[in-house]
């Protein structure tokens, strides 16, 4: 069961929260520091989002059709949007806490910690077995046959890229999750049985400062 974060997984839950954090996200533009452009992007996909969303609450007349445009549009807007406050949200300074909390955030750590990068890097494992999941397990290098973190790590995080060839930098990875523990259970859309996933891993510290990535794993999306 993949594991509780800020971005509800159910649809009403997600629909409700998205559209909070568009309202946020909009309003604090400029005192967050967030680029026009990027913003708008996510704004184009909320528009379209909430266009869609009725069709599908409505479940006199909810099909399978639409079931399964709900699952590739939340996907995709969802990854979007993880992007995103991975980027200009998660460890922004000019957030208050209360802000954070109303994202679904925690509120930040006031307990002094050393600002030091983690040194090691995880190593990966991918169970393709079951169709349309990956499970990602990882350990650390210092300590492989332990699933305990490094001192001072608050999580993993995890950064995949879909395709036929292995990315050649982490410009073109797209940010996954943050996983405090392992394994973490990614699950695909039928429109990505077949393709090849590969995953770069790299620990952060409770600050958000990252350290070296791990060795590239793949594998493919069984359908």
């Amino acid at each position: 069961m993949a594991k509780k974060d800020y971005i509800p997984q159910s649809v009403s839950g997600f629909n409700d929260w998205q559209k909070q954090a568009i309202a946020k996200l909009t309003e604090n533009q400029t005192a967050w520091g967030l680029p026009e452009d990027r913003l708008t992007a996510i704004t184009t996909q909320a528009t379209a989002w909430e266009e869609f969303y009725p069709r599908y609450a409505d479940k006199n007349h909810r099909s399978t059709v639409v079931v399964e445009e709900k699952n590739v549009k939340m996907s995709e807007y969802g990854k979007d949007l993880r992007a995103f406050f991975a980027e200009f949200i998660l460890n922004n300074s000019k957030i208050s806490d209360a802000d954070r909390v109303s994202l679904g955030l925690s509120s930040r750590d006031r307990v002094p910690t050393a600002s030091v990068p983690p040194a090691t890097q995880p190593v990966a494992k991918v169970d393709f077995s079951v169709r349309l999941q990956h499970k990602i397990a990882f350990t650390d290098s210092n300590t492989p046959t332990s699933k305990a973190k490094p001192a001072g790590v608050h999580g993993c995080q995890i950064w995949m890229k879909l395709g036929n060839e292995a990315p050649a930098t982490a410009k073109e990875l797209q940010y996954i999750a943050t996983d405090t523990a392992t394994p973490y259970l990614l699950e695909f859309d039928g429109t990505d049985a077949g393709k090849t996933a590969y995953y770069w891993l790299r620990w952060v510290n409770k600050r958000g400062q990252a350290g070296p990535w791990s060795v590239p794993v793949s594998a493919m999306i069984v359908g």
